[in-house]
């Protein structure tokens, strides 16, 4: 019986999409912050299986604002 040598096949499919050209590297260093590595790089695709399963959630900017506004007025009145 032959060994067979590199990695497992992974049951995965591939995902193209035309962006401007710093998106990828943008969306790479997006994927490290996360947490979302493989080896030194960031792991893009498990970053956007992660926002297909809900497990990330990505926040309009503008929503984002006001909810820190929120959060800072909690912390104003003691409320955390």
């Amino acid at each position: 019986m032959e060994k067979k040598r590199g990695r497992k096949p992974l049951d995965k499919t591939a995902l193209h999409a035309r962006v401007e050209h710093a998106t990828p590297s943008a969306l790479k260093e997006q994927a490290v912050k996360l947490g979302y590595t493989y080896g030194s790089s960031g792991a893009t695709g498990e970053m956007l299986d992660a926002i297909a399963e809900g497990r990330l959630v990505i926040v309009p900017h503008d929503a984002w604002e006001q909810l820190k506004k929120v959060l800072a007025s909690l912390r104003e009145v003691g409320l955390e």
